[in-house]
């Protein structure tokens, strides 16, 4: 009994499959053992349309190789960004931060403490700096359910007397670090060592929303 050598021909539905399948691959390594079976099977045919397909197995890890080259010089350029300026950059969306508020409700003891949630959005996920710009985007977060400290309405013709404004501005002493990577270094009073540990449960409970969204979305 003898091999038969020939080439099988190859419909243009059966090749359209098995292109489809091939890209399917995780690396073109493995991939291109099947594009070489393929162009074995078209040897002889003509189709400029089957060619193509075969072809764009190829030219489809090609463009998702440089796509990750892509994503990994931007990742070390914002790691290199985020290392200059020592702040490591969180981003999650309104829906995620409000979940992050209420979770944070158990470890405040007042609406002064909002100061240290000020900190952390303004420092990690940038928020308005300016206070009554933030005070307005944090009233207007999705939360859904019952605060133990609730925001209380932002008055936008006088902004700068509205309760949340209020809260926050004594929740801060002019006489600490303005950012929270200074504080890392900074010795303060109870109140002070109160609002450091609030913010930093707050940016730990971030940094757990982020990574479990994106391990999801992977």
């Amino acid at each position: 009994m003898t091999n038969d050598t020939v080439p099988r021909p190859i419909d243009l539905e059966d090749l359209r499959w098995w292109v489809n399948y091939v890209k399917t691959i995780m690396s073109y390594q493995v991939a291109q053992y099947f594009e070489t079976a393929l162009l074995y099977r078209l040897f002889g045919d003509n189709s400029s349309e089957k060619r193509e397909l075969v072809e764009s197995i190829r030219k489809y890890y090609s463009v998702e190789f440089d796509e990750k080259i892509i994503e990994e010089v931007e990742k070390r350029i914002s790691a290199k960004i985020e290392k200059r300026h020592n702040l490591p950059k969180i981003v999650l969306d309104e829906e995620q931060i409000a979940t992050a508020l209420v979770q944070i409700q158990d470890e405040l003891k007042g609406r002064t403490d909002y100061y240290s949630i000020y900190r952390i959005l303004v420092d990690f996920c940038d928020w308005p700096e300016k206070m009554t710009d933030f005070c307005k985007r944090l009233t207007r977060l999705p939360i859904q359910v019952a605060l133990t400290y609730p925001f209380g309405e932002y008055d936008e013709g006088n902004p700068n007397f509205s309760s949340i404004y209020q809260a926050i501005q004594k929740g801060e002493n002019k006489s600490w670090p303005d950012n929270y990577q200074k504080w890392q270094s900074f010795t303060g009073d109870p109140t002070f060592v109160h609002r450091m540990d609030v913010a930093t449960k707050f940016l730990e409970i971030l940094r757990k929303l982020e990574k479990e969204y994106y391990s999801d979305t992977i």
